[in-house]
Protein backbone atom coordinates (compact mmCIF):
# COMPACT_ATOMS: atom_id res chain seq x y z
CA UNK A 1 0.00 0.00 0.00
CA UNK A 2 2.47 2.45 0.75
CA UNK A 3 4.33 1.76 -2.65
CA UNK A 4 1.21 2.52 -4.48
CA UNK A 5 0.98 5.53 -2.62
CA UNK A 6 4.21 6.27 -3.05
CA UNK A 7 4.11 5.82 -6.68
CA UNK A 8 1.23 8.22 -6.90
CA UNK A 9 2.72 10.62 -5.34
CA UNK A 10 5.71 10.85 -7.65
CA UNK A 11 3.40 10.43 -10.63
CA UNK A 12 1.75 13.56 -9.38
CA UNK A 13 5.19 15.46 -8.62
CA UNK A 14 6.28 14.34 -12.12
CA UNK A 15 6.86 17.34 -14.94
CA UNK A 16 4.36 15.37 -17.14
CA UNK A 17 1.42 16.29 -14.52
CA UNK A 18 0.73 19.73 -14.24
CA UNK A 19 -2.14 21.15 -12.33
CA UNK A 20 -0.77 24.47 -12.91
CA UNK A 21 -2.08 26.32 -15.84
CA UNK A 22 0.09 29.23 -15.71
CA UNK A 23 3.04 26.87 -15.49
CA UNK A 24 1.85 25.22 -18.57
CA UNK A 25 1.42 28.36 -20.60
CA UNK A 26 5.16 29.28 -19.76
CA UNK A 27 6.41 25.80 -20.30
CA UNK A 28 5.37 26.42 -23.89
CA UNK A 29 6.85 29.79 -24.74
CA UNK A 30 10.20 28.86 -22.63
CA UNK A 31 10.24 25.92 -24.70
CA UNK A 32 9.03 27.47 -28.39
CA UNK A 33 11.60 30.55 -26.97
CA UNK A 34 14.40 27.87 -26.88
CA UNK A 35 14.45 25.68 -29.89
CA UNK A 36 10.66 24.84 -30.24
CA UNK A 37 10.21 27.59 -32.78
CA UNK A 38 12.33 25.53 -35.37
CA UNK A 39 10.71 22.48 -34.48
CA UNK A 40 7.41 23.52 -35.72
CA UNK A 41 8.54 25.95 -38.29
CA UNK A 42 6.39 25.19 -41.20
CA UNK A 43 8.86 23.71 -44.04
CA UNK A 44 7.98 23.36 -47.84
CA UNK A 45 8.38 19.96 -48.84
CA UNK A 46 8.03 17.66 -51.90
CA UNK A 47 4.79 15.21 -52.25
CA UNK A 48 5.02 12.00 -53.04
CA UNK A 49 3.30 13.28 -56.39
CA UNK A 50 6.24 16.04 -56.84
CA UNK A 51 3.96 19.10 -56.28
CA UNK A 52 4.92 21.52 -53.04
CA UNK A 53 3.15 20.74 -49.91
CA UNK A 54 4.09 21.48 -46.44
CA UNK A 55 4.91 19.63 -43.15
CA UNK A 56 1.72 20.33 -40.95
CA UNK A 57 1.17 17.05 -39.72
CA UNK A 58 4.70 17.01 -38.58
CA UNK A 59 3.93 20.38 -36.76
CA UNK A 60 0.83 18.85 -35.38
CA UNK A 61 2.00 16.09 -34.20
CA UNK A 62 4.59 18.68 -32.09
CA UNK A 63 1.99 20.62 -30.97
CA UNK A 64 -0.21 18.46 -29.51
CA UNK A 65 3.08 16.84 -27.28
CA UNK A 66 3.21 20.47 -26.21
CA UNK A 67 -0.27 20.66 -24.92
CA UNK A 68 -1.63 22.77 -27.30
CA UNK A 69 -5.52 21.74 -28.23
CA UNK A 70 -6.56 20.33 -31.13
CA UNK A 71 -8.58 22.97 -31.44
CA UNK A 72 -6.05 25.51 -31.44
CA UNK A 73 -4.08 22.99 -33.70
CA UNK A 74 -7.07 23.48 -36.17
CA UNK A 75 -6.93 26.96 -36.13
CA UNK A 76 -3.14 27.26 -37.05
CA UNK A 77 -3.32 24.52 -39.78
CA UNK A 78 -6.62 26.96 -41.33
CA UNK A 79 -3.89 29.71 -41.51
CA UNK A 80 -2.36 27.72 -44.40
CA UNK A 81 -5.11 26.41 -46.06
CA UNK A 82 -5.31 28.97 -49.20
CA UNK A 83 -0.80 28.50 -49.37
CA UNK A 84 -1.48 24.75 -49.51
CA UNK A 85 -4.09 25.26 -52.45
CA UNK A 86 -1.32 27.34 -54.32
CA UNK A 87 1.34 24.71 -53.38
CA UNK A 88 -0.56 21.75 -54.79
CA UNK A 89 -0.79 23.12 -58.11
CA UNK A 90 3.15 24.12 -58.10
CA UNK A 91 5.69 21.23 -59.06
CA UNK A 92 8.68 20.62 -56.12
CA UNK A 93 11.39 21.56 -58.44
CA UNK A 94 9.41 24.81 -59.76
CA UNK A 95 8.92 25.93 -55.68
CA UNK A 96 12.89 25.89 -55.16
CA UNK A 97 13.27 27.94 -58.02
CA UNK A 98 11.57 30.89 -55.83
CA UNK A 99 14.04 33.25 -55.03
CA UNK A 100 12.57 35.67 -52.82
CA UNK A 101 9.99 36.34 -50.37
CA UNK A 102 7.40 38.37 -52.54
CA UNK A 103 7.17 35.07 -54.60
CA UNK A 104 6.38 32.66 -51.76
CA UNK A 105 3.55 35.69 -50.43
CA UNK A 106 2.39 35.59 -54.15
CA UNK A 107 1.51 31.56 -52.75
CA UNK A 108 -0.76 33.05 -50.03
CA UNK A 109 2.08 31.57 -47.70
CA UNK A 110 2.82 33.69 -44.55
CA UNK A 111 5.99 32.67 -43.26
CA UNK A 112 7.17 35.75 -42.01
CA UNK A 113 4.50 36.22 -38.57
CA UNK A 114 4.79 34.81 -35.52
CA UNK A 115 0.92 32.57 -35.42
CA UNK A 116 2.24 31.67 -31.35
CA UNK A 117 2.94 34.97 -30.66
CA UNK A 118 -0.56 36.37 -32.12
CA UNK A 119 0.76 36.82 -35.84
CA UNK A 120 3.17 39.22 -35.09
CA UNK A 121 6.32 40.01 -37.09
CA UNK A 122 8.26 40.25 -34.27
CA UNK A 123 10.61 37.31 -33.69
CA UNK A 124 10.54 37.78 -29.64
CA UNK A 125 13.32 35.89 -27.13
CA UNK A 126 11.54 36.99 -23.98
CA UNK A 127 8.18 36.98 -22.56
CA UNK A 128 6.54 37.05 -19.32
CA UNK A 129 3.04 36.35 -17.92
CA UNK A 130 0.34 38.87 -16.32
CA UNK A 131 -2.87 39.17 -14.86
CA UNK A 132 -2.94 35.56 -14.66
CA UNK A 133 -6.51 34.93 -13.78
CA UNK A 134 -8.74 31.26 -13.05
CA UNK A 135 -11.88 32.20 -15.16
CA UNK A 136 -13.43 28.78 -13.43
CA UNK A 137 -12.57 25.67 -12.77
CA UNK A 138 -11.23 24.50 -16.52
CA UNK A 139 -10.71 28.05 -17.54
CA UNK A 140 -7.46 30.16 -17.50
CA UNK A 141 -6.51 33.26 -19.39
CA UNK A 142 -3.54 35.69 -18.98
CA UNK A 143 -1.88 38.13 -20.73
CA UNK A 144 1.43 37.31 -22.76
CA UNK A 145 3.78 40.06 -22.81
CA UNK A 146 7.25 40.74 -25.05
CA UNK A 147 8.41 43.97 -23.62
CA UNK A 148 10.93 44.19 -26.51
CA UNK A 149 8.39 44.66 -28.93
CA UNK A 150 5.54 45.91 -27.20
CA UNK A 151 2.96 43.29 -27.42
CA UNK A 152 0.91 42.34 -25.20
CA UNK A 153 -1.83 39.02 -26.23
CA UNK A 154 -3.91 36.71 -24.79
CA UNK A 155 -3.83 33.04 -23.79
CA UNK A 156 -6.47 30.62 -22.79
CA UNK A 157 -5.54 27.44 -21.19
CA UNK A 158 -8.45 24.96 -21.01
CA UNK A 159 -8.73 21.85 -18.71
CA UNK A 160 -9.08 18.83 -21.05
CA UNK A 161 -8.93 15.39 -19.94
CA UNK A 162 -7.39 16.39 -16.85
CA UNK A 163 -4.74 18.49 -17.92
CA UNK A 164 -4.16 22.03 -18.91
CA UNK A 165 -3.73 23.13 -22.86
CA UNK A 166 -3.41 26.09 -24.59
CA UNK A 167 -6.67 26.33 -26.60
CA UNK A 168 -7.09 30.07 -27.83
CA UNK A 169 -4.32 32.88 -28.56
CA UNK A 170 -5.88 36.74 -29.40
Amino acid sequence: MIEILTILILSFASPLFNDKPEQEIEDFYNWYLNGGREEVRVAFICSNQGYTTLNIVEVEQILLRHNISKKLVNVFNETWTNCLSSLSKLKFEEFQSIDDISGIEELQCDVQSEFWFANSFENPNEFKLENGKLLNQKTYRADVVVPSALLRFQVIAIKQNGKWVIDDIN
